[in-house]
């Protein structure tokens, strides 16, 4: 059976608004996906087959302008723990 002149507008109708919503949904996801800053990662890999703790390790970072906001930092993440860090800016942009 069918589908009424009525029946078949309403469907019409809804066919539209899946389709608005679902490249509305698309847009949204581009748009918070391309706005999240993809995390620098760096290793540091203990080569000694010494046990070791409280070490100091040094390294350079560069950022693209915008990464990190005046007056925001950086944090160190190792696992899900915070580390202590000391961050020494050699440039603003």
């Amino acid at each position: 059976m069918g589908l009424n002149k009525k029946q078949q507008q309403v469907t019409k109708m809804n066919k539209i608004i899946i389709s608005k919503t679902t490249k509305l949904m698309a847009l949204l996801l581009f748009l918070i996906s391309s706005s999240v800053q993809a995390m620098p990662k760096v290793n540091f890999i203990d080569q000694s087959n010494a046990a070791n703790s409280d070490i100091p390790v040094t390294f350079g970072q560069v950022f693209a302008v915008g990464d990190v906001p005046a007056g925001m930092s950086v944090n160190l993440v190792a696992g899900a723990t915070s580390l202590a860090t000391q961050v020494d800016i050699k440039a603003t942009h």
